[in-house]
């Protein structure tokens, strides 16, 4: 019986409720160094891509600090230049329509 029908993940020869530090779970249910699979760790997964909302580094997915914006895939502690920060904390650019004539942001 193959752990995943155990609502598990294969670890070596063993089935394991989580897989350990530094591995995530690929499709196949197995515990992986994800990079091996050009791939990049995010909450035990092993996934294509970072996330909405979180950055990227060296080869593993985190979740903005609840302080931070998140902008162009990358967490920030303000909003840079030329962009603003929505009311779901992410930055957006600033333009024309979205400036009153006197120059604030709605």
């Amino acid at each position: 019986v193959p752990c995943s029908a155990k609502g598990k993940y294969q670890f070596d020869s063993q089935c394991v409720s989580e897989c350990p530090s530094g591995y995530g779970y690929n499709s196949n249910g197995k515990c992986i160094i994800c990079k091996t699979e050009n791939n990049l760790l995010y909450e035990g997964k092993c996934v294509n891509t970072c996330p909405y909302l979180t950055t990227q580094d060296e080869d593993i997915c985190y979740l903005c600090r609840t302080y931070q914006v998140w902008y162009n895939y990358k967490c920030y502690d303000q909003c840079p230049s030329g962009t603003y920060k929505s009311n779901l904390w992410v930055c957006l650019p600033i333009d024309q329509s979205n400036l009153t004539p006197d120059g604030i942001i709605y």
